[in-house]
């Protein structure tokens, strides 16, 4: 009897350790899958974003395209995608940035101080495309709107797994994702206001 016990004593020293080492082999691999769902999680939130996008990019170009002004599309759609986006990097902001920054200003928005910047990133991010011909001439045209943008991935380890190639978009190093999103309309004219030769309405 008196030898058992040191005999279950160190046993159980033993044990101690022994999941001491499984978990210490377990928790980086939990760790890891906690990180993909988290990444997966803001992926999906940066599709309803992009989605979103190309629904506002679709209804700008509705009457946008019809007048001859497909950067109205752009706009909208970076205008939408740019609270989705990380700061630029670099001093210098865009005067299309500044100005819309101050636009919004005008009419009440509170604007963080971040806007400009993340327009900026927002702007090289994003790209459009429509689909479609003679815009001014064809009433009721049908157009496809697609939105991409090139979504940086933040959570160490997933970004890894998830996008093996690191990039540089707007000065931001890091891994993306190129997120996708398209929507259909049918162009309209809308109602004219007529004017003279020199565009003053009548």
């Amino acid at each position: 009897m008196m030898r058992l016990a040191p005999m279950l004593a160190r046993r159980l020293h033993n044990d101690r350790g022994a999941v001491a080492v499984s978990f210490i082999l377990v928790f980086p691999i939990y760790l890891l899958i906690v990180g993909i769902l988290v990444q997966y999680a803001l992926l999906l939130n940066a599709r309803v974003w992009v989605e979103h996008a190309a629904q506002v990019a679709a209804r700008s170009a509705v009457t946008a395209l019809p007048d001859l002004r497909p950067q109205a599309v752009e706009k909208a759609a970076v205008m939408a995608l740019a609270p989705l986006s990380p700061v630029a990097r670099g001093s210098d902001v865009d005067g299309e940035a500044a100005d819309m920054a101050d636009a919004l200003q005008r009419c009440g928005v509170n604007l963080p101080d971040t806007f400009a910047q993340r327009y900026n990133y927002a702007k090289q991010a994003t790209r459009v495309a429509c689909s479609g011909g003679d815009y001014v001439h064809t009433h009721g045209q049908e157009i496809r709107v697609t939105v991409r943008y090139r979504f940086l991935l933040t959570v160490p380890g997933a970004s890894r797994i998830l996008a093996p190639e690191y990039d540089t978009v707007a000065g931001v190093e890091g891994r993306y994702q190129t997120l996708v999103a398209s929507t259909t309309v049918m162009t309209s004219h809308g109602r004219k206001t007529r004017s003279h030769g020199d565009g003053v309405p009548w």
